[in-house]
């Protein structure tokens, strides 16, 4: 009974001009002098025609809305099961789902693939936070264990305690480097652009790295930068540190690393003579999860570090380039000399 009142308020509209129409011929009829019983014959044929009309029509459309609801039961979330269009207005709302039906599933590919690299990255990073885990509860077992003591060699202990500090600065790292590729999406909502002192920047990169400059006995040569850049503090800063990273994770002890600047240009470089980077691999070190040779190598390398300083760069509108040779070290360009954000 509801399925027939469901029909009738949709019919509405056309029972009330029908009823409208019949009642016009049947005054005209009147009026012209024609006796009422042909007329009341010619519209109870009418109405008959009409009647055997709305039955066929009434049949049509429990038939498609049974078949909706059927597809509401068991929805695969496909638009090809749907009944056929009966006008141009069906055809258009059809489309209209066919469309909204194509972007959800572009939306839904795009967040898949973006989980499953979320997911490969924090496997990635939860295997190497836990090295450095580990090796700082080895150094505090055999302090336990009475094997680093005070009471023992002084040097040992401090090595100890030198050796357990770089452990957690690389805790650290890692903590650091999964929050900005979290935020990194919603990098505009926590910028924040001024003119900086490139040199002040550069100064704070490396004081947070002294002690690893130290302990792996690589040798730093600073020279002064004397521009300042529209940039973001926060986000360059980071990009300089994730670029000092890389080049002390790959030079050898004893090796260098220069920061300077190139003359009369507001571009900075970060050189230094450690292995390199393969021909074949420079184009691709800014993809997401690229990891060439030197990563593959290495086994700790996520190929995230790069990916995050060429998405920042361009976030705020500047330039990241990388110039290297295997065995003969890496430069890595900054290049502040591009059109000026707009800060609206």
């Amino acid at each position: 009974m509801r399925l027939f009142w469901d029909y009738m308020k949709d019919r509405v509209k056309m029972l009330c001009c029908l009823i409208l129409m019949e009642s016009i011929a049947f005054f005209a009829l009147w009026l012209q002098g024609t006796s009422f019983h042909k007329v009341t014959y010619a519209l109870s044929l009418s109405a008959f025609v009409l009647a055997l009309i709305g039955i066929w029509d009434f049949s049509r459309y429990c038939r498609k809305r049974l078949r909706l609801k059927t597809m509401k039961q068991g929805i695969s979330y496909s638009v090809d099961d749907l009944p056929a269009a009966d006008s141009s207005l069906e055809r258009d709302y059809q489309e209209l789902l066919e469309l909204l039906y194509e972007a959800k599933m572009e939306a839904d590919s795009e967040w898949a693939i973006a989980r499953q690299d979320m997911l490969d990255y924090y496997s990635l990073w939860v295997h190497q936070i836990k090295t450095p885990i580990a090796a700082m509860r080895l150094l505090l077992q055999a302090q336990r264990d009475g094997l680093l003591s005070e009471d023992g060699d002084t040097r040992m202990l401090n090595e100890c305690n030198g050796r357990m500090a770089m452990k957690l600065f690389q805790i650290e790292q890692y903590v650091e480097l999964v929050l900005s590729y979290l935020r990194i999406e919603d990098m505009g909502k926590d910028m924040v652009l001024r003119e900086y002192p490139m040199d002040a920047i550069v100064n704070q990169a490396v004081k947070k790295f002294s002690r690893e400059f130290m302990y792996r006995k690589i040798k730093l040569e600073k020279e002064s930068i004397n521009f300042r850049a529209l940039t973001d503090e926060k986000w360059v800063l980071l990009v300089l540190e994730q670029i000092l990273s890389n080049a002390l994770k790959y030079t050898r002890e004893g090796g260098m690393i220069r920061i300077y600047q190139v003359e009369g240009r507001n571009i900075l470089v970060v050189e230094d003579n450690g292995i390199g980077i393969r021909r074949e691999d420079l184009p691709r070190v800014f993809e997401k999860g690229f990891t060439g040779y030197n990563g593959r190598e290495d086994k700790k390398s996520t190929g995230i570090g790069l990916y995050l300083c060429k998405s920042i760069m361009d976030k705020l509108n500047q330039g990241l380039a990388i110039e290297s040779e295997p065995e003969k070290g890496t430069k890595v360009f900054l290049d502040f000399e591009r059109e000026r954000v707009k800060i609206e």
